[in-house]
């Protein structure tokens, strides 16, 4: 019995909905300004974007610079003499 008598008190005190009044397009549009606005914005992001990867290349670069040279110095020497034992002349 609330139950019904609580829907019935909510059904009737929504409001009937008021006719939409659309401002005119000339005061809700972002005109030239919001254009110019995004489109530098996008330009900065772009010029961020293309020098993100120019620093990730030098990193790159640099790591695998860095890696041949820990590989070297990590490689055993070469020998001093000839790998067969054969004199250089005799090849």
């Amino acid at each position: 019995m609330i139950t019904l008598a609580l829907v019935s008190a909510l059904a009737s005190a929504t409001p009937s909905p008021a006719p939409a009044s659309i401002p005119p397009a000339d005061i809700t549009s972002p005109g030239i300004v919001g254009f110019a606005f995004t489109f530098g914005l996008a330009l900065v992001c772009v010029l961020l974007f293309l020098s993100l990867t120019k620093q990730l290349r030098k990193v790159n670069h640099r790591a695998a610079l860095q890696a041949a040279e820990d590989e070297a110095d990590n490689a055993p020497d070469a020998p001093d003499g000839p790998v067969d034992g054969r004199p250089e002349a005799s090849r």
